[in-house]
């Protein structure tokens, strides 16, 4: 039966390899980023039990996240299934519902520490730096996609403030990907 702790589990499988070659991995997997690569091995477990057991993963995935995020990841499912490594960088772009409950599930279980586990020290600096640039880059292009759609120089103030606010509550803290922090 698919839980938390197997999904788990089965994601520690799947960034087994991370260690040895990080690049070349995230490479392999088809996407471009550590959020991508991270995110794509997360939701693989998932996709499969969706498929397999659509009622235990859906309810692991609401034990989880409720948000507006875990409903676009259920709605999607059947269609990400063998198309998510082409898909979820562009998904993590354009919705940062998606995004944010990307990260919540990368949070509950425990998945940059699964793929830190064996990595040498200059590795695993390199991810804490590549995944602060990527957040960094991933809130810009949210921000600035929601102020360009706005029509009016009112509306558009309005929205970044509105946006810029729901960027700032990023589900993996700055905190976490500090350098006092990242070593504990």
């Amino acid at each position: 039966m698919f839980d938390r702790e197997t999904w788990r589990q089965q994601i520690a499988e799947r960034v087994n390899n991370f260690a040895r070659n990080p690049r070349q991995e995230i490479q392999i997997a088809g996407v471009s980023t550590v959020l991508g690569f991270l995110a794509l091995r997360t939701l693989e477990p998932f996709l499969i039990a969706f498929h397999e057991e659509p009622v235990a993963a859906v309810l692991t995935l609401a034990d989880i996240s409720r948000g507006p995020g875990a409903n676009h990841i259920v709605r999607r499912a059947g269609h990400w299934r063998y198309q998510v490594s082409h898909l979820i960088e562009r998904e993590l772009r354009s919705r940062p519902e998606l995004r944010l409950t990307i990260e919540e599930i990368l949070l509950t279980l425990n998945v940059i520490h699964l793929a830190r586990q064996r990595l040498n020290s200059s590795r695993d600096e390199w991810l804490r730096l590549t995944l602060l640039a990527e957040l960094d880059t991933l809130r810009a292009v949210i921000l600035n996609s929601y102020v360009v759609n706005c029509k009016t120089p009112v509306g558009r103030a309005v929205t970044k403030q509105f946006v810029a606010c729901a960027c700032a509550k990023v589900t993996i803290p700055l905190l976490i990907l500090s350098a006092s922090r990242w070593s504990e």
